[in-house]
């Protein structure tokens, strides 16, 4: 069998990095295409919370607690797709994050696997953030809940 080649804007092997421009922060890939980040499920300041509880038992970030969440990045809708059916398929919904926005609120960070990157909750200059004021703040900016059209409801959830 012959593998078939596939051309480097369909993979998910990604590589992001933060740019700056005209006064704003934009999230791109490697190859300057913008990168919208998604997360997968339902959620609320206690669920935020409780995986960022989790982050920084398991993380440091400059010498500190790496307190965050993780998120995925996709540069059009058939990374999205992908990200969909694999990574989110246990999730019945998910959220689109416009990344400038993202950006200007927290330090967004390309971690493990691509298409994986940890958004943590620091100001982008690394200062800490008022968990109050920057949870309201990210629930704000993630918006409506999504309907995911590759949900398997047979998989477990976060929190189970």
């Amino acid at each position: 069998m012959t593998p078939i080649p596939v051309p480097s804007e369909l993979t998910l092997e990604l590589s992001a990095a933060l740019t700056t421009g005209n006064g704003r922060t934009f999230v791109t890939m490697e190859d300057g295409r913008p990168a919208g980040p998604l997360r997968g499920g339902e959620d609320s300041k206690d669920v935020l919370l409780h995986r960022a509880r989790l982050m920084e038992r398991r993380f440091t970030y400059a010498a500190r607690p790496a307190r965050g969440i993780s998120l995925f990045a996709a540069t059009g809708d058939l990374d999205a797709r992908a990200i969909l059916g694999t990574k989110f398929r246990r999730f019945e919904t998910y959220h689109r994050i416009e990344p400038a926005v993202l950006a200007e609120l927290g330090l967004l960070l390309p971690t493990f696997t691509a298409p994986h990157w940890t958004f943590l909750y620091l100001a982008p200059d690394g200062s800490e953030v008022g968990e109050d004021t920057f949870f309201d703040r990210l629930l704000a900016i993630l918006g409506p809940a999504l309907d995911n059209p590759k949900y398997e409801p047979n998989q477990t959830t976060r929190g189970e």
